[in-house]
């Protein structure tokens, strides 16, 4: 039935959608879950429209509406229910309900007119009422007691002030929560980033020394051969190792003693556990 393919949709330079595919049969219902920001409505959109796609293929029931304006897309049966009473609010209900069946055939509309109300009896009731009002005068040209009728909503400047004072607090109540969590990920990212250049170091460390007891390894090797006591090339084998390994540390714990750079000092007794002997 819808056919979604490859679709990327961008607002200015920032790519919204990324290579969606999504199919949708005939008689499914098909859930889009993700955070804000996620695509969602994005993708709902696209769909039918605006914003157009940048890439990829809207297929509804065999036929390419990538490109259809959106009044063409609708027409061929693909609509949206907005969230969040998103109406005409200055308008009445039966004219809302006229807005939300133009894509359709107008000789159904009285008979799908007639099915909603069936459903929504009190829709039927209140078919020519207003939605919505704001009073926005100085002093106030609504009585306040209008809103304690049915199906009206009255809101004066200061209710609004409230709701923008809300929408904001909202708002930055999830600006810092969003922080922590990309703090928490920040932190994350560098500690792994840390860990690897450890394992780099430890890597590099373990390929020097091994190089050193294998050369002196060898030494000894030649020395048996030649049918030199054992016990002793042995020592001689565990000197030289022990010396040609301490032997740059050596010096540079020197340097460092003699440059006053105590944290040097303080580092390499810590990692060889010096002040447990």
């Amino acid at each position: 039935m819808l056919q979604v393919s490859g679709l990327h949709t961008f607002y200015g330079r920032i790519e919204a959608l990324r290579g969606v595919d999504v199919d949708v049969n005939e008689g499914e219902i098909v859930t889009l879950i993700g955070a804000n920001g996620a695509g969602k409505s994005t993708l709902l959109m696209t769909i039918c429209g605006d914003p157009r796609a940048a890439e990829g293929r809207i297929v509804f029931d065999r036929d390419d509406i990538t490109d259809l304006p959106t009044y063409e897309i609708v027409r061929r049966g693909i609509a949206q229910s907005p969230e969040g009473r998103r109406i005409f609010p200055f308008m009445s209900v039966l004219e809302n309900l006229q807005i939300g069946a133009c894509g359709t055939d107008p000789a159904y509309f009285q008979e799908d007119l007639e099915r909603v109300f069936e459903l929504y009896p009190l829709l039927k009731e209140r078919r020519h009422q207003p939605i919505f009002m704001v009073d926005l005068a100085v002093p106030r040209d609504i009585e306040p007691e209008i809103a304690d009728l049915r199906d009206v909503y009255l809101y004066s400047i200061d209710d609004l002030e409230q709701i923008i004072a809300e929408n904001i607090s909202n708002r930055e109540e999830a600006a810092r929560e969003a922080e922590v969590i990309i703090d928490g990920a920040v932190s994350e990212i560098l500690a792994e980033d840390r860990s690897r250049d450890a394992v780099d170091v430890l890597v590099r460390f373990r390929k020097k020394h091994v190089r050193i007891m294998e050369a002196e390894l060898d030494k000894a090797v030649q020395r048996l051969k030649k049918g030199e006591d054992p016990e002793s090339v042995l020592s001689g084998f565990a000197t030289q190792l022990t010396n040609k390994m301490i032997h740059t540390p050596s010096v540079q714990l020197k340097q460092a003693s003699t440059d006053g750079r105590e944290e040097v000092i303080e580092a390499i007794t810590h990692l060889f556990q010096l002040d447990e002997d």
